[in-house]
């Protein structure tokens, strides 16, 4: 139902697949029919097993080389911005990869739902681009994320020493963090 809505309104959804697991999955395959996805966020055995749901073959390894074949293929089967989540986040429109450097361990450590919500409002406030600007967008938002991830994993570890009041610093970084933070601390590169 949420896919038809969306469909109808020619909303682009962003799907984030994390914990998706790398057996077969109908439903997913008839969301992916229905829907309009703009952008697909997952880890290597997401984006895997979203590839083995169309039939391609898939890997075991996500060596930098197979990262970025890996996103490459996948924006260019579903014709969405794909995202690999990982410490480096690769981008990719099916030509050309964007990758994010920004990270923080804590993020590996507690549940990771923001970053689908960045890239989300990344693409509903900026203006609406070619094609070709997708991935741009997309890597704004998750850099927006990241860098705001890795100014909370720090005082966190300043506090406390743990995970534990990371998500709360996390929740007011990206509330608050400063444009001009962003563009001093975002490391983003072609690939």
């Amino acid at each position: 139902a949420i896919a038809a809505a969306a469909a109808a309104k020619g909303v682009p959804v962003v799907l984030d697949l994390a914990g998706m697991g790398p057996g077969p999955c109908p439903a997913l395959h008839c969301f992916l029919s229905t829907a309009k996805v703009g952008v697909l966020l997952g880890d290597s055995a997401a984006l895997q097993a979203l590839r083995a749901v169309a039939g391609a073959p898939t890997g075991q390894s996500t060596t930098e080389a197979t990262a970025l074949d890996l996103v490459r293929a996948v924006a260019s089967q579903t014709g969405a911005v794909a995202v690999l989540m990982d410490r480096v986040a690769h981008v990719s429109d099916g030509h050309q990869v964007l990758q994010v450097h920004n990270h923080h361990s804590f993020l590996d450590a507690v549940a990771d739902p923001p970053a689908a919500l960045m890239v989300a409002a990344s693409l509903a406030v900026l203006p609406p681009t070619p094609l070709d600007r997708r991935p741009a967008g997309v890597a704004a938002g998750l850099t927006y994320y990241k860098v705001a991830a890795e100014l909370s994993g720090r005082k966190a570890v300043q506090e406390s020493g743990g995970p534990g009041t990371f998500p709360a610093h996390l929740e007011d970084a990206l509330c608050l963090l400063p444009p001009q933070t962003l563009a001093v601390r975002g490391r983003v590169s072609a690939a």
